[in-house]
């Protein structure tokens, strides 16, 4: 019974939590407390079998780091309480204002710490893995297909304007998440997921799976969820390239080059589409002569300059603060008092754009070293692994999660990842494959 619950939160995953925006109380599903109310039966049920009836979890060193972060956050929460001062801002309201922001994300981050165990201890075996790995990936498929409805609708305007989403990021895919990079985010957890199981098995039905989830993270445009799947992919393909034969690489092929007149097609009939690429987010290079633009005119041509004003406002609370931080969830409202001199003041509460950075600034140099701690140990057990599977399926399926779990950590280098849970399921299944294939 408890693991029928389990796939069902599995199932639900991109439709209830792939935002973190979702957890927040939103009709007409209440996404969050449904989604986590399932967690928490969950939970009590895992509870139920480790006091009553004996069911161990088998703790690892990187653990220690895991429950140290939590209570560094907390205590980063705690010495800065009032640290904000009487600053206020008028999209700050509800769930966003001050301490009760603070308050949510602290429990969130428990709950992810829980999704993280959770997942370790129901998933024990290689079939509860690949019933896992199937569930995830063709769920992700239907959120993405939902996606690519919504697209084309707009485009070739067979829906009308009630049915699609509203947001300055349309016509890009952004599925069942509130912006595209978010959603692109979540697709790399079922990218590496889905190349596993179709290399393992190179049927029709994987196959299609495999297409629709690369044709949503295309289509998302975004360049950080794209950089995230091309590290990936070369870890997976250096994984496996001996498992790939001709037969399954001309069927890749084939995905990939239908993918490419598909979005081709979308670009001639509708030039304004392919605007939602920006490659020029790319070119940090120039960003000395932007910021000078910037001074001269006050106007800046794209995102790129004011994420770096965020990353250097995130840099600043660190030195002020490098050894716990300013408290878990401060940095939106702190942004303006360390932004850069000539940088503009914003109305309402940012975020980093920087995992890394943003734990950096929130939980200092503990926080940061405990996560990065945490995370090497995780890797490198995985690595230690996987070198010393054999070429095969287990090789592919633990390397799937692997290259998961890495493609939205390189992502989390442009967007705040922490919060979203799909990114604890992608660790707790690294260390569930590992523990699966150390038996």
């Amino acid at each position: 019974m408890l693991n029928n619950i389990f796939y069902l939160w599995m199932a639900w995953l991109p439709f209830l939590a792939v935002s973190p925006w979702q957890v927040i109380v939103r009709e007409p599903f209440y996404y969050g407390l449904f989604y986590y109310f399932i967690l928490f039966i969950i939970s009590a049920g895992v509870f139920y079998r480790i006091v009553w009836k004996g069911q161990r979890l088998k703790l690892r060193q990187s653990d220690i780091f895991l429950i140290a972060l939590f209570f560094i956050a907390g205590i980063s929460l705690a010495v800065n309480w009032n640290i904000p001062g009487l600053e206020t801002f008028p999209q700050a309201a509800g769930l966003k204002t001050f301490h009760i922001y603070n308050i949510f994300l602290l429990i969130y981050l428990l709950f992810n710490i829980i999704s993280f165990f959770v997942v370790r201890i129901i998933v024990n075996d290689q079939d509860r893995l690949l019933t896992t790995l199937k569930i995830l990936t063709a769920t992700s498929a239907l959120a993405g297909i939902w996606g690519i409805v919504m697209v084309l609708g707009h485009l070739f305007g067979f829906l009308r304007p009630e049915f699609l989403p509203l947001g300055e990021f349309f016509p890009r895919l952004m599925g069942t998440a509130t912006e595209p990079q978010v959603f692109g985010n979540f697709l790399l957890l079922s990218l590496f997921l889905s190349a596993a199981l179709f290399i393992r098995k190179a049927d029709l039905i994987n196959g299609l799976l495999f297409f629709i989830i690369n044709l949503s993270l295309v289509m998302t445009f975004s360049i950080g969820a794209w950089i995230g799947a091309f590290i990936g992919a070369v870890l997976f393909l250096f994984f496996n390239y001996k498992a790939i034969t001709g037969q399954i690489f001309a069927r890749l092929m084939l995905i990939f080059i239908i993918i490419a007149i598909f979005i081709s097609f979308l670009g001639l009939v509708y030039p304004k589409y392919t605007g939602g690429l920006v490659i020029s987010k790319l070119y940090f290079w120039r960003i000395d002569q932007e910021i000078q633009e910037y001074k001269a005119a006050q106007v800046y041509p794209d995102d790129k300059l004011h994420r770096t004003w965020m990353a250097q406002a995130a840099i600043n609370m660190f030195k002020a603060k490098p050894i716990i931080g300013v408290g878990l969830g401060n940095y939106g409202y702190l942004y303006n008092n360390y932004r850069p001199v000539y940088a503009p003041r914003f109305n309402f509460i940012v975020k980093a754009h920087n995992a890394f950075l943003e734990i950096l600034a929130e939980t200092g140099v503990l926080g940061f070293l405990f996560f990065g701690a945490w995370l090497a140990l995780i890797f490198y057990s995985a690595l230690k692994k996987l070198r010393l599977l054999p070429v095969g399926a287990d090789r592919l399926v633990l390397s799937g999660v692997v290259c998961s779990g890495c493609g939205l950590l390189v992502h989390g280098f442009s967007l705040g990842i922490l919060v979203h849970n799909h990114t604890w399921i992608a660790l707790g299944l690294i260390l569930t494959g590992i523990q699966i294939y150390e038996k």
